[in-house]
């Protein structure tokens, strides 16, 4: 090695041992740049509600062979609200995948939509909630997964 030949006659020292012990990395390093591509994350176009999607769910959903009966329960962890909720927008705010949206009424009010289809279950949600009105429910019915579910529906709004 270059460097452990400038070394060679140096007096053995912590400077000579990490010139020594990174040479291995600096080749690692250059390789592994050079097999970045330029745009490492695809575009998605969250506007289309069949790419926020996960994949998971769509192989999950090809897997269940014989499909599941209608009231047999799908393991998916996501998220509910209950009566503390004080309708902030946090909660849609911080969802990846926009699976929780927050639709205003014409006569004033929100109703908060989940997408179970397009929720991951990363439950940034429910650890974002600041009065904790938000808590994960595993089990759902196959039919949940077909249409947004509404789960609140408020009169007034933050």
């Amino acid at each position: 090695m270059a460097l452990a030949a400038s070394c060679a006659g140096a007096r053995p020292g912590p400077r000579c041992l990490r010139l020594v012990a990174r040479a291995p990395f600096r080749a690692g390093r250059q390789q592994v740049a050079g097999l970045l591509p330029e745009r490492p994350l695809p575009f998605v176009d969250w506007s289309v509600p069949q790419e926020r999607v996960p994949e998971e769910w769509r192989w999950r959903r090809r897997a269940l062979v014989p499909a599941p009966a209608p009231d047999a329960s799908v393991w998916w962890p996501a998220p509910l609200v209950d009566d503390k909720c004080i309708d902030c927008p946090v909660c849609s705010n911080v969802c990846p995948t926009e699976a929780i949206t927050r639709e205003f009424k014409p006569e004033g009010g929100a109703r908060l939509l989940l997408d179970l289809a397009a929720c991951t279950g990363c439950m940034a949600c429910v650890r974002s909630c600041p009065p904790q009105a938000m808590h994960p429910q595993r089990e759902w019915l196959p039919v949940a997964f077909d249409a947004p579910l509404l789960i609140r529906d408020s009169d007034s709004v933050m």
